[in-house]
């Protein structure tokens, strides 16, 4: 929330069990028997995305991938 109020972008990565793990690891000085989980990039972008969220009805599924019968 910060971020954005300071014009920032941020993007959470996934880390863990990637390639980049390593070789993130030792740019962070992080310890070889730690797990890094998640890394968050942070800097100003270049554009600004459309903002708008999606329905919940968009989102989800009900009992299988693409199933779009929804009870609620």
């Amino acid at each position: 929330m910060m971020a954005h109020v300071l014009g920032l972008g941020t993007c959470w990565i996934n880390a863990y069990g990637t390639d980049c793990e390593q070789k993130a690891k030792r740019i962070l000085l992080v310890p070889e028997d730690d797990w890094l989980v998640s890394v968050v990039s942070i800097g100003y972008p270049e554009e600004t995305p459309e903002k708008g969220r999606k329905g919940l009805d968009e989102i989800t599924f009900t009992n299988k991938y693409g199933s779009q019968t929804h009870y609620f």
